[in-house]
């Protein structure tokens, strides 16, 4: 078959054209040290989307916002790399309005919001991530098909928060001593829970508050005031294969104000027993006349 010179021009140039259009732009990979130039914060504004900056060992100090798809690492895991929120008034790090956020082996904490603040976003992936100090460890509002996984949330107000987000995960983290909640699942929906240790913190291990159809599974809950609550506003939860146990320290003044009058009657009876004995032996008849 026969082509017309300009057809197979005009075909030609359609085709270039396309491929000049889908042609890939080449992410890179950037490292970032605490002494470099405007920062992490500089780094992640001259990032484009597909880009990895990788954080050097040391502290880091600034309140970042990811906007675009970027992998966040640290070279040598959460314990060797710290991120301080600069202004404890904003999240340590923002994520908002993307997809395909990647962050690992960080710590982070000193906001009076949020350490990580997630906002209408979709699978984004935490991974070992150290949290603490702040507000919320993690706050996710408006957030879908992500994952939080392998990480410590400890000495915040409330560890992780899941606030109308759907089909989530959240697994095989360690939420501890947190000044008030461990994991609050809010006005969310078809989240899986699985293997994580929720403990000592003060007071709902896990709050489930009109969520439905969630799977709470595998997860240890010891230790809290109390371990796993719901209201009635949710429905349809998933509660499978859960260890569970309250913080037993309420009980303890009871208890020992049980062993207070159970051993005051018993030494109350002794007493009696013997004094009625010395009683019996050294008055005479004559005596007690």
């Amino acid at each position: 078959m026969n082509i017309p010179l300009k057809s197979f021009i005009f075909l030609l140039s359609v085709v270039i054209g396309v491929s000049s259009f889908l042609r890939p732009v080449f992410a890179e990979t950037v490292y970032i040290g605490p002494d470099t130039e405007d920062g992490v914060v500089g780094a992640i504004e001259r990032s484009k989307p597909g880009d990895t900056i990788v954080l050097k060992e040391g502290e880091y100090e600034g309140n970042i916002t990811i906007k675009h798809p970027i992998t966040l690492v640290a070279s040598e895991g959460a314990g060797k790399v710290s991120i301080k929120a600069k202004d404890a008034k904003l999240p340590t790090i923002s994520i908002t309005s993307t997809n395909s956020v990647v962050i690992k082996n960080l710590s982070v904490y000193g906001s009076e919001r949020s350490g990580i603040h997630v906002l209408n976003s979709e699978r984004i992936i935490l991974n070992d991530i150290y949290a603490e100090g702040s507000y919320y460890g993690v706050y996710f509002e408006g957030v879908s098909e992500s994952k939080v996984m392998n990480s410590i949330f400890t000495d915040n107000e409330t560890g992780l928060n899941i606030y109308k987000s759907d089909s989530n995960i959240i697994g095989e983290n360690i939420i501890s001593s947190n000044n008030d909640k461990g994991l609050v699942i809010y006005d969310s929906n078809d989240n899986l829970i699985f293997s994580n240790t929720v403990r000592s913190n003060y007071w709902n291990g896990i709050t489930l508050w009109a969520a439905k159809r969630n799977i709470i599974r595998d997860n240890v809950v010891v230790n809290n005031t109390y371990a796993i609550v719901m209201n009635e506003q949710g429905g349809d939860n998933v509660f499978e294969n859960n260890r569970t146990m309250r913080r037993l320290y309420f009980l303890l003044p009871i208890a020992l104000i049980y062993l207070g009058v159970l051993f005051y009657f018993i030494e109350k009876k002794i007493f009696y027993r013997y004094y009625r004995l010395w009683r019996g032996r050294n008055f005479s008849p004559m005596e007690t006349k």
